[in-house]
């Protein structure tokens, strides 16, 4: 089934179908079970986080449709707007303000209160779309890494260095737009920053990436990953936690309707 092409990695590649729908087609020899898994996440998601409403913006995972009949490939629904990727610069303040603000709905639903739980593991700039008529933000990929147990923090970490890692490189994220972020994560986070919690966090996502790097990346690319943990150590180890304490909102304030 042919379509327009989103996104494509050596693992797989994002379509828009002519009805407007998704459908992500895996590459690799295991690509059955990346769909099943898929759609048991997409699933669990839909029966734990839903649909949720927040000051008149509609924050909400996609659904799954159907899946191919060889299993390689997960039909998704139609889901109105823009990658949050290909939006212009003048939109990412406001758009990013709403990722931080669904990413604290998900983690208050998902997480029932804990810091430790079924963590999202993949809300990356690829993975959001968002509709500003509508007023409506999708996540559409929670990525394979979805079922494992970690602290919400690292799902708001893997977040912003993918805004540094995507956006920055295409002149779309000034501090601003992260500043935007962490504001809609901290007014809606219905639990208070856990200092201890959020440095565990980092550096359990520092040494994903330094893993990652390590088996994937070559020495040019392992160079600039350590330039950018030295140039960027300020903002993730002193910047993020102050600004988190400083503008949560007290428990208890948060309002939501399904």
């Amino acid at each position: 089934m042919e379509g327009k092409l989103i996104t494509r990695t050596n693992k797989a590649e994002l379509l828009r179908l002519p009805d407007g729908s998704l459908l992500k087609r895996y590459f690799t020899k295991n690509a059955v079970d990346r769909v099943r898994h898929d759609q048991r996440s997409l699933q669990y998601i839909q029966e734990h986080f839903g649909e949720v409403y927040y000051e008149a913006w509609l924050y909400r995972a996609v659904k799954p449709l159907w899946v191919s009949p060889d299993g390689t490939a997960l039909c998704l629904e139609f889901v109105p707007g823009c990658e949050l990727a290909e939006l212009p610069k003048s939109r990412m303040k406001e758009a990013e303000y709403h990722c931080g603000v669904w990413l604290a709905l998900y983690h208050n639903r998902i997480l029932d209160g804990n810091t430790e739980g079924l963590i999202h593991t993949d809300f990356t700039v690829h993975n959001i779309i968002l509709d500003f008529e509508q007023k409506r933000v999708t996540a559409i990929d929670p990525g394979m890494t979805w079922g494992r147990l970690g602290f919400a923090y690292e799902d708001l970490l893997i977040h912003i260095y993918s805004m540094l890692v995507v956006l920055v490189g295409r002149r779309k994220a000034p501090f601003s737009a992260i500043i935007a972020c962490l504001k809609g994560y901290a007014l809606v986070k219905e639990t208070k920053l856990d200092l201890a919690i959020y440095y565990r966090s980092l550096f359990r996502e520092l040494r994903r990436q330094v893993r990652k790097y390590a088996t994937e990346g070559g020495y040019v690319k392992r160079l600039v990953f350590l330039l950018l943990v030295v140039f960027l150590s300020p903002l993730f180890l002193f910047f993020i936690p102050g600004y988190l304490y400083a503008e949560q909102r007290p428990a208890n304030m948060v309002t939501e309707r399904t």
